[in-house]
């Protein structure tokens, strides 16, 4: 199977679309706010990218608030969360994998073939145009832009291509039952 690598379609990302909104984010800090305040103005979508859900980011309770509240005022709302290693998330009881359990219409965590995702990339993405992304999850440094469709529909397209070649998390599937 020929290896799928995101690198290529995002080699130019920091140099597209509407760059004038970019916001750089150079600490744990502004990401976690970041997210926060974009996970506030989403009325319809959230898509995420993570390599372990993150617990300093998004077992955050403002942030599952923030989620609840968009499942809660739009019956259509969609969460789709893309997590390489879930593990550690389940073992610690993490309040997202928690919340998507109880919301299980519109939230729901899938783990992508290792050829989609193969490096250390995170990003949620709302409504297609504003997104919090970083390309090393391991730093804690990234780009808050709350008005760029262009690379809003980058971000989608990338996510959607390792969606449809993901598989439900068979350990969070095991906790639900």
């Amino acid at each position: 199977m020929k290896q799928h690598d995101s690198t290529i379609e995002l080699s130019n990302f920091h140099k597209q679309g509407n760059v004038d909104e970019d916001m750089l984010l150079d600490s744990l800090d502004e990401i976690k706010t970041a997210n926060i305040d974009i996970a506030d103005s989403a009325l319809r979508s959230i898509s995420i990218v993570t390599p372990n859900l993150e617990p300093k980011i998004y077992d955050d309770q403002d942030f599952l608030n923030k989620l609840l509240h968009l499942c809660r005022g739009n019956r259509h709302a969609s969460i789709r969360l893309l997590v390489k290693d879930s593990s550690l998330a389940i073992k610690r009881g993490h309040g997202l994998i928690r919340l998507a359990q109880k919301l299980t219409t519109a939230i729901e965590i899938r783990k992508p073939m290792e050829e989609y995702l193969t490096h250390n990339l995170g990003y949620l993405l709302a409504d297609n145009n504003a997104f919090v992304y970083r390309e090393n999850c391991d730093l804690h440094k990234g780009i808050r832009n709350l008005d760029c469709k262009y690379r809003g529909n980058t971000l989608l397209d990338l996510f959607n291509q390792a969606w449809e070649h993901s598989e439900e998390d068979n350990q969070i599937r095991r906790l639900s039952i």
